[in-house]
C-alpha cells in the first residue's frame, strides 16, 4: 500500500490512511517507509528514504528552517490507521515526490470471504497500482483501505479534506495436498461402489472451526494396484 502526492503552497499537510478488516500488515513491526523523489525536467534524481518512519528532508530555500521543522514522521495506529504528519512548517516543495508505503497482506477474513462468496462487485478504482504492480486499478478484490485522506493549509487557509482512490488487495491461491490411509477390511482391489466420506475443517486464529468444501478429482492408490480417478463432491 502507498499513499504519494506532489504539490506546492501546502503546509500543515497530513495524509490518514485506515486498513480494512480484509487487509493486515505483513511485519507489525515494521515501520511506514518514507520517500521523497525530487523531479526536474522530467527526470528524477536519487530519492531519500526513511528507515525507521523518521526522514529528515533536503535543506532547501523555501524550507531552510532548522531540522526539526523539516523532519516528515510516519506511524501505525493500534487502530490500523497510517499516519504520514509533517511538520507545521514545513512547505511541500515543488515537484518533489512524497511517498509513504507500508507492506501488507490479505488478512484471515479475506480468505473466509473469498471462499465463501468470491470478491463480490469490488474493484480497484483508477490510478491505485503501486509502482510496478497492474493488480489493483479495475481489477477485482477486497478494498484494503476504508478511506485515505488528505488534511493540509493553502494560501493560509484549511483546505478541504480530499480522499484518495481505493485500491484493492487479492487472496493468493494455494494448493493443498491431504492423504488418507486407510487399512484393515478392505479386498486386493476396489470395488466401483465403494465410497469413502471426508469431512474437512479450517481452524481459524481464533480457534473457531469452518466447514471446508472441496469438488474436484483426487487419485486413489491401493498397494499393487494401478492409480484410480475417482470424483468426489
Amino acid at each position: 500500500m502507498a499513499a504519494t502526492f506532489t504539490s506546492v503552497d501546502c503546509s500543515h499537510v497530513m495524509i490518514v490512511d485506515a486498513l480494512s478488516e480484509y487487509a493486515t500488515l505483513v511485519d507489525a513491526e515494521a515501520a511506514p517507509v518514507i520517500t521523497i523523489r525530487k523531479s526536474n525536467d522530467h527526470s528524477t534524481t536519487a530519492a531519500q528514504t526513511s528507515q525507521n518512519g523518521v526522514l529528515v528532508a533536503e535543506l532547501t530555500e523555501l524550507n531552510n528552517d532548522n531540522e526539526e521543522s523539516r523532519t516528515l514522521r510516519a506511524g501505525i495506529g493500534t487502530d490500523g490507521k497510517i499516519t504520514l504528519k509533517f511538520p507545521d512548517g514545513y512547505k511541500l516543495e515543488n515537484g518533489w515526490t512524497y511517498t509513504v508505503t507500508v507492506k501488507i497482506k490479505p488478512s484471515e477474513k479475506a480468505y473466509i470471504d473469498y471462499q465463501k462468496s468470491g470478491y463480490g462487485e469490488a474493484k480497484g478504482e483508477a490510478n491505485t497500482d503501486a509502482p510496478g504492480n497492474i493488480t489493483s486499478s479495475n481489477q477485482p478484490g477486497f478494498y484494503s483501505n476504508t478511506e485515505a485522506t488528505l488534511t493540509y493549509t493553502s494560501a493560509g487557509e484549511v483546505q478541504p479534506e480530499k480522499t484518495y482512490p481505493k485500491p484493492v488487495i487479492q487472496v493468493k491461491n494455494g494448493t493443498l495436498q491431504i492423504t488418507k490411509e486407510v487399512s484393515g477390511g478392505l479386498d486386493t482391489t476396489f470395488v466401483s461402489d465403494e465410497t469413502f466420506q471426508f469431512t474437512i475443517t479450517r481452524l481459524n486464529q481464533d480457534g473457531s472451526e469452518t466447514l471446508t468444501n472441496f469438488s474436484g478429482n483426487y487419485t486413489a492408490k491401493q498397494t499393487g494396484q494401478q492409480d484410480q480417478s475417482i470424483t468426489f463432491t
